[in-house]
């Protein structure tokens, strides 16, 4: 969890609301569960 709290310390100034750690948490979850980029990209479907 070392990287969440780097990611908290560094976005911690310009948090104004408490979703916004909420926010946080959930960009670290999603990150370092290997999804980098989401979306369709250049492939057809």
């Amino acid at each position: 969890m070392a990287g969440l709290e780097v990611l908290f310390a560094s976005a911690a100034p310009s948090m104004s609301c408490p979703q916004d750690a909420l926010v946080c948490f959930l960009h670290w979850e999603v990150v370092t569960n290997g999804y980098y980029a989401l979306g369709t990209g250049d492939q057809d479907l």
